[in-house]
């Protein structure tokens, strides 16, 4: 088989995911990390095991609703709608491409190959929730516990004034991680002279991040904790476990 050939079938494939998903059609799409490779199942896709006991960046949009079974449904159809335009987009872009191509030699761009991937394992994630919003709203909750934790610890405690604090904790009770996000983005930009608290600030944003199921900022969330503090284990367990969902699996190891 030619090189154009097997370009013009890589189009058509992807051309009949694309109208799948347009459908409600494609389900559970995961990275297969065990095996090395990428595939579809029928099975509810594996979420990163962590050892440690979950940011979102700025330019994230987050819908706060409130802490219950209803608003986190309503969070979780508003993520599903973005992943599902963001796959049609990338599916588009990657067909543009294979068309533009003139030589029969040229690689299809697996960069891009793994971007829609990874869009498509974290629109899973998001069905798998949304078939089970009580468990997913345990997820919530858990999360938001680590975090009142996290408030109270003495890195962040000396890093924030104590009323900025209050209001964290009282958002908190209500669902609302906005007030304690905005804190640590702010310990964050000052990681320079404050390398550890900066660096426990990532790490937080990065599990409420994970528990949204934004994979991508998580693991630049990770990454950054393991920058500024290299020694911690629980940071470098986090990112390594990020980078193998995410199917970066040199830099796991």
């Amino acid at each position: 088989m030619s090189g154009t050939e097997t370009a013009l079938i890589i189009a058509l494939g992807i051309i009949v995911v694309g109208a799948l998903i347009n459908k409600g059609r494609v389900k559970n799409f995961f990275l297969k990390s065990d095996e090395f490779e990428m595939g579809i199942n029928s099975a509810e896709p594996q979420t990163p095991q962590a050892l440690s006991p979950q940011p979102v960046s700025s330019q994230t949009q987050i819908v706060q609703v409130g802490l219950s079974e209803e608003g986190i449904k309503k969070e979780l159809e508003s993520r599903e709608e973005n992943l599902i335009k963001r796959i049609e987009e990338k599916n588009k872009l990657l067909v543009e491409k294979i068309q533009k191509s003139l030589n029969p030699e040229d690689q299809v761009d697996q960069k891009l190959v793994l971007e829609i991937n990874i869009l498509k394992q974290e629109l899973s994630r998001v069905e798998a929730k949304l078939a089970n919003t009580e468990q997913a709203l345990e997820e919530r909750k858990n999360v938001l516990e680590e975090t009142e934790k996290a408030l109270e610890s003495e890195q962040i405690k000396n890093a924030v004034p104590e009323d900025q604090l209050a209001q964290a904790h009282k958002k908190l009770e209500k669902g609302d991680s906005s007030k304690a996000e905005e804190l640590f983005e702010q310990i964050l930009r000052e990681a320079t002279t404050k390398a550890e608290a900066g660096a426990e600030a990532a790490y937080q944003l990065a599990k409420l991040a994970e528990e949204r199921i934004d994979y991508q900022e998580a693991l630049r969330l990770y990454e950054k904790a393991v920058q500024l503090v290299p020694e911690n284990s629980f940071y470098l367990n986090e990112a390594g476990v990020m980078l193998r969902t995410l199917a970066h699996y040199d830099q796991a190891i």
